[in-house]
C-alpha cells in the first residue's frame, strides 16, 4: 500500500485495501484504515461505509466513532467558512449554507458523543464537541465542554 501511495496510484490503494477489508471482513483495522483512506481522499460516503462497519465490528471503536464524527464535523466547518461573512445582500445563499452546515454538525454529533463517552477525557473530541454545539447554539453545552477542557 506505501507503494501505491508513494507512486500517486489511489487506484490501485483503494483496490488492495478493499481486497484485504473483503477478504478479512472481521478486521475491524482494516475498514478503518480503508474509511480513513477514503476520507483523505475526499471520498465521504465510502468513507462512511467503511467507519460504520468498522463500529458494527466494535461498538467500542472510539477511532472509528471519533474520525466518522470529525468527518462531518470538518465538511460542516468548511461550509460554515465559506458563509459566515457573506454580506446582507446574499442572505440567501448564507440560508443555504447554514442550513448545509447545520445538517454536518448535527450528523457528527453522535459519533462525538459516542467517542466522548468511549474515552471521556479524550481532548479532541472535547474540543470538538465545544466547537459542535456552539455553532448549533446549544452554549449550555458547549460551555460544558469547555469547562471539561479547562480542568486539566
Amino acid at each position: 500500500l506505501n507503494v501505491y501511495m508513494s507512486r500517486g496510484q489511489a487506484k490501485q490503494m483503494i483496490a488492495k485495501m478493499e481486497e484485504a477489508a473483503n477478504a478479512d471482513s472481521t478486521n475491524k483495522s482494516l475498514w478503518f484504515a480503508l474509511g480513513a483512506t477514503y476520507d483523505n481522499m475526499g471520498k465521504k460516503v465510502n468513507a462512511e461505509t467503511a467507519y460504520k462497519k468498522a463500529i458494527a465490528l466494535d461498538k467500542n471503536y472510539f477511532d472509528a466513532y471519533y474520525n466518522l464524527g470529525a468527518m462531518h464535523y470538518n465538511a460542516g466547518v468548511e461550509v460554515y467558512n465559506k458563509v459566515k461573512d457573506l454580506p446582507m445582500s446574499k442572505e440567501k445563499e448564507y440560508n443555504a449554507g447554514k442550513a448545509k452546515y447545520t445538517a454536518s454538525f448535527n450528523k457528527s454529533l453522535p459519533y462525538l458523543e459516542q467517542a466522548l463517552e468511549l474515552m471521556p477525557n479524550d481532548v479532541n473530541t472535547l474540543m470538538s464537541l465545544k466547537e459542535v454545539y456552539a455553532k448549533l447554539d446549544n452554549f449550555a453545552k458547549s460551555g460544558e465542554m469547555k469547562k471539561r477542557i479547562q480542568s486539566w
